[in-house]
């Protein structure tokens, strides 16, 4: 089969969409409680991403998610479970900040 160029306005406008559709399913995640994740699809349609076994950090994510939410209900959730795991991602995000920000300072890339 031949590829053809669509074009950059093309690529764009789906971009714009796949954008869209996204926060509309992210929008849909926060009112229906069951309905999964739709960030995670990515891991579901990235081949490398099941090689290196995300899968399996995602499955443990749902079966927590569920059995917290079977529990205690969404108010557990909603007051304990989402601040700890966003205080871990802004953790996680601060330390790689701060060690690329050492690595660049450390080894500056000549050009």
């Amino acid at each position: 089969m031949i590829h053809k160029d669509l074009g950059p306005s093309t690529y764009v406008s789906v971009a714009i969409l796949s954008v869209i559709m996204t926060f509309i399913l992210k929008y849909l995640t926060t009112r229906i409680m069951w309905l999964p994740d739709p960030l995670g699809a990515l891991i579901g349609w990235e081949w490398i991403a099941s090689l290196s076994g995300v899968w399996i950090v995602a499955l443990v994510d749902v079966i927590i998610k569920y059995s917290v939410l079977r529990l205690d209900g969404s108010k557990l959730y909603d007051e304990k479970v989402i601040p700890f795991i966003g205080g871990i991602i802004l953790g996680t995000v601060l330390d790689v900040l701060g060690a690329n920000a050492i690595y660049y300072v450390m080894y500056r890339p000549t050009m």
